[in-house]
Protein backbone atom coordinates (compact mmCIF):
# COMPACT_ATOMS: atom_id res chain seq x y z
CA UNK A 1 0.00 0.00 0.00
CA UNK A 2 1.38 3.38 -0.95
CA UNK A 3 1.68 6.23 1.49
CA UNK A 4 -0.74 9.12 1.22
CA UNK A 5 0.80 12.35 0.00
CA UNK A 6 -1.05 14.14 2.83
CA UNK A 7 -0.36 11.55 5.56
CA UNK A 8 0.55 14.29 8.03
CA UNK A 9 -3.08 15.49 7.97
CA UNK A 10 -4.70 12.13 8.80
CA UNK A 11 -4.67 12.18 12.60
CA UNK A 12 -6.30 15.58 12.96
CA UNK A 13 -8.97 14.89 10.36
CA UNK A 14 -9.86 11.48 11.80
CA UNK A 15 -10.32 13.13 15.20
CA UNK A 16 -12.62 15.79 13.72
CA UNK A 17 -14.63 13.14 11.86
CA UNK A 18 -15.03 11.02 15.00
CA UNK A 19 -16.10 14.10 16.98
CA UNK A 20 -18.76 14.86 14.34
CA UNK A 21 -19.59 11.30 13.29
CA UNK A 22 -23.37 11.44 13.79
CA UNK A 23 -23.70 14.65 11.79
CA UNK A 24 -21.56 13.20 8.98
CA UNK A 25 -23.55 9.95 8.87
CA UNK A 26 -26.76 11.97 8.72
CA UNK A 27 -25.37 14.09 5.88
CA UNK A 28 -24.31 10.94 4.02
CA UNK A 29 -27.87 9.57 4.32
CA UNK A 30 -29.28 12.84 2.93
CA UNK A 31 -26.88 12.68 -0.04
CA UNK A 32 -27.89 9.08 -0.74
CA UNK A 33 -31.59 9.91 -0.49
CA UNK A 34 -31.27 12.91 -2.81
CA UNK A 35 -29.55 10.82 -5.47
CA UNK A 36 -27.98 13.83 -7.21
CA UNK A 37 -24.29 13.15 -6.61
CA UNK A 38 -22.41 11.12 -9.19
CA UNK A 39 -20.24 9.72 -6.40
CA UNK A 40 -21.66 9.91 -2.88
CA UNK A 41 -18.24 9.14 -1.41
CA UNK A 42 -16.46 11.96 -3.27
CA UNK A 43 -19.24 14.43 -2.55
CA UNK A 44 -19.20 13.48 1.14
CA UNK A 45 -15.42 13.92 1.32
CA UNK A 46 -15.48 17.39 -0.16
CA UNK A 47 -18.51 18.48 1.88
CA UNK A 48 -16.95 17.41 5.16
CA UNK A 49 -13.49 18.76 4.31
CA UNK A 50 -15.00 22.17 3.64
CA UNK A 51 -17.16 21.98 6.76
CA UNK A 52 -14.50 20.64 9.14
CA UNK A 53 -11.41 22.41 7.82
CA UNK A 54 -12.53 25.20 5.47
CA UNK A 55 -11.59 26.41 2.02
CA UNK A 56 -8.38 28.12 3.16
CA UNK A 57 -7.05 24.84 4.50
CA UNK A 58 -7.99 23.07 1.27
CA UNK A 59 -6.13 25.74 -0.72
CA UNK A 60 -3.10 25.27 1.52
CA UNK A 61 -2.99 21.61 0.47
CA UNK A 62 -2.56 22.66 -3.15
CA UNK A 63 0.43 24.71 -2.02
CA UNK A 64 1.89 21.47 -0.61
CA UNK A 65 1.74 19.93 -4.09
CA UNK A 66 -1.56 18.09 -3.64
CA UNK A 67 -4.25 17.84 -6.28
CA UNK A 68 -7.95 16.99 -6.09
CA UNK A 69 -7.19 13.27 -6.20
CA UNK A 70 -4.81 13.51 -3.24
CA UNK A 71 -7.39 15.42 -1.22
CA UNK A 72 -10.16 12.97 -2.11
CA UNK A 73 -7.93 10.02 -1.18
CA UNK A 74 -7.11 11.68 2.13
CA UNK A 75 -10.79 12.15 2.90
CA UNK A 76 -11.78 8.62 1.92
CA UNK A 77 -8.95 7.20 4.02
CA UNK A 78 -9.94 9.28 7.04
CA UNK A 79 -13.65 8.44 6.70
CA UNK A 80 -12.74 4.75 6.59
CA UNK A 81 -10.47 5.02 9.65
CA UNK A 82 -13.27 6.81 11.52
CA UNK A 83 -15.74 4.08 10.56
CA UNK A 84 -18.06 6.26 8.50
CA UNK A 85 -17.59 4.39 5.21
Amino acid sequence: MSKLKLESEVSGIVTLIRDNREHIISHKARLEAAGHAKSIQTRLVWDIMRWLKGDSWICSLYNKGADDGHITSLGVHCLALAGVI
